[in-house]
C-alpha cells in the first residue's frame, strides 16, 4: 500500500508542505511500480526524479533555517547528509546492477530496500524534525 498525504503531516510551511505533498505522491508512485513490478527503466526514472527533488527540497528547508536562524539547523542538515548518502548509495547501486537473473533479484532487494528507506524516512522526518522546523518558523512569522 502506497503512502498517502494527510494533513497532520503539513508543517504550516506553504512551499515546505507542497514539496512534502509532492514528495509523498512520487513516494507512492514508486512504491507502486514496486508492487507492479513495472520496468527497471521506469523505476531509474522515479529514482532520478526523486534523487533531484529531494536535493531541491532540502536546500529550500536549509535556506529557511539560514534565513531565521533555527537553533537546531545543524542537527537537521546532518539529517539531510544522512538520507543523501543512503538515497545515493542504493541508487548507484541499482545502476551497477546488470541483467542476468541474479542481478534481477539484487536490483529487487535495493529497490524494496528504496522503498522501505523513503517511507520510513521521509514519515519519520517530516512527522518530527520538520515539524518542530515548521512550528519555529510559523514562531518567527515564516
Amino acid at each position: 500500500m502506497a503512502i498517502k498525504w494527510t494533513e497532520n503531516l503539513a508543517v504550516g510551511i506553504s512551499v515546505i508542505d507542497a514539496q512534502h505533498q509532492e514528495l509523498v505522491k512520487r513516494i507512492g508512485e514508486f512504491q507502486e511500480a514496486c508492487q507492479r513490478r513495472q520496468g527497471p527503466e521506469h523505476l531509474k526514472k522515479l529514482y532520478e526524479f526523486l534523487r533531484n527533488y529531494v536535493e531541491e527540497h532540502f536546500q529550500t528547508e536549509e535556506r529557511y533555517m539560514k534565513k531565521y536562524e533555527y537553533p537546531a539547523t545543524d542537527e537537521h542538515v546532518r539529517q539531510h547528509d544522512w538520507f543523501r548518502k543512503e538515497f545515493f548509495s542504493l541508487k548507484d547501486k541499482l545502476e551497477d546492477v546488470g541483467s542476468s537473473s541474479d542481478d534481477e533479484v539484487k536490483s529487487l532487494g535495493l529497490v524494496i530496500r528504496t522503498a522501505a528507506l523513503l517511507t520510513d524516512w521521509f514519515i519519520n522526518h517530516i512527522a518530527g524534525s520538520d515539524k518542530k522546523m515548521g512550528l519555529f518558523l510559523r514562531e518567527k512569522g515564516c
